[in-house]
């Protein structure tokens, strides 16, 4: 883990855990990206989504407020690099599709001349 992990989850504190719960879903989001695995990325998303809805429903404590901004800097930066996968992705994607495209087209122009031999 992370020493901004240990020190969210250090002393206990509810407000503390759920961030850091929040980072940790953060960093798995990120891995299984990496490994191309969109539809977990999503689930999660929707999951992050929820717990930052709620983290800040309520007012940050003052005692808090530096570790949770430092918390909210690594969400940021988590966040930054996941969008650079997902859009490379997208990318990858769409010039697989359009190779796809090209390769049909390329078949179906054969065998209209293999028609007329």
């Amino acid at each position: 883990m992370t020493e901004l992990f240990e020190r969210l989850m250090q002393p206990v504190n509810t407000d503390r855990n759920a961030l850091a719960t929040i980072v940790a879903t953060c960093e798995e989001m990120l891995l299984l990206a990496k490994k191309g695995d969109w539809d977990r990325v999503y689930e999660l998303e929707q999951r992050r989504s929820n717990e930052l809805t709620d983290f800040f429903s309520r007012p940050v404590k003052p005692e808090d407020s530096v570790v949770v901004t430092e918390a909210i800097v690594r969400i940021s930066e988590l966040n930054d690099r996941l969008v650079e996968m997902a859009t490379a992705a997208r990318h990858s994607v769409v010039a697989s599709a359009q190779r796809d495209r090209q390769m049909i087209a390329a078949a179906e122009q054969y065998q209209s001349i293999a028609r007329r031999v």
